[in-house]
């Protein structure tokens, strides 16, 4: 090879060596593995066909008068709306929530802006549908957790929309854990869960629940946050959320009583 000065310089290894492998190890692996798992099976990441944008993303015929579809600011003044709520109207299990959800989201689109829902399946339930100019699509169950995760997918992958609105049902969407590639961000919260929990899980699971709640919600402390009462909002400022605003829930207006006839016994409508 051409070298002509070459030197023998025997060196000792005075190093007993051993296993690196420990408890700090096996974790790591695991959770290094979990994530590749996360990311083929939940976000997609790896597929062999390159795609990666979200089926939410807002394409073809909108309700009229709205937007265009394209990415970006809202044209006109024509806001492209998502609103996440872990149910919708025509849910057998939907509540009040369901209901004010609807009523704003359908008067959004009576002014000309584009409104999608993202929310769960039920027995029977169309992937998709459009009520009131109102596009409303499920995936996943909201019994088992996979909606709450097949919503990270689609938030990996959002793209289109001018503002989301995170409603929170007990689980919270974390959003805000992906506010540098969202647009911007309002969270909907009708009240704390606290009490749900106390009715519907054994006290060790309901304690669990109280105590991890005020944590999740703390990730929502410096986005806009929309209650419908002041004792709400009150829980919240206490749990150290900074930008909460009451705005009541509205009220349709009673039906005519004109010609109900008198019942002998006192009766509540």
């Amino acid at each position: 090879l051409g070298y002509t000065r070459v030197f023998e310089a025997p060196i000792r290894i005075d190093f007993r060596f051993s296993s690196q492998i420990g408890a700090s190890s096996v974790v790591r692996v695991a959770l290094d593995t979990a994530a590749i798992f996360y990311r083929h099976y939940v976000l997609g990441s790896y597929r062999s066909d390159g795609r990666s944008v979200s089926a939410l993303a807002v394409t073809g015929p909108v309700p009229s008068g709205s937007g265009n579809g394209r990415h970006g600011p809202e044209r006109n003044g024509k806001l492209r709306i998502l609103f996440l709520n872990w149910r919708d109207i025509t849910n057998p299990e939907a509540g009040g929530a369901e209901v004010v959800t609807h009523e704003v989201a359908k008067r959004w689109v009576d002014w000309g802006h584009d409104v999608t829902l993202l929310t769960s399946r039920f027995a029977d339930s169309a992937d998709s549908e459009v009520l009131d100019g109102v596009r409303i699509r499920r995936l996943g169950n909201l019994r088992n957790g996979t909606f709450h995760l097949l919503v990270q997918r689609e938030l990996a992958r959002l793209r289109g929309f001018d503002v989301i609105i995170d409603e929170i049902n007990t689980a919270p969407f974390l959003t805000p854990l992906w506010r540098r590639r969202l647009p911007p961000i309002v969270g909907f919260i009708h009240q704390l869960a606290d009490d749900v929990l106390d009715a519907e899980l054994p006290r060790p699971l309901a304690a669990v629940g109280r105590w991890l709640e005020p944590r999740a919600l703390r990730l929502y402390r410096d986005i806009p946050v929309v209650t419908v009462s002041n004792s709400t909002k009150e829980d919240l400022d206490r749990i150290g959320l900074e930008h909460v605003s009451v705005i009541p829930d509205g009220l349709d207006e009673p039906p005519a009583l004109n010609g109900v006839t008198k019942e002998e016994r006192p009766t509540l409508l």
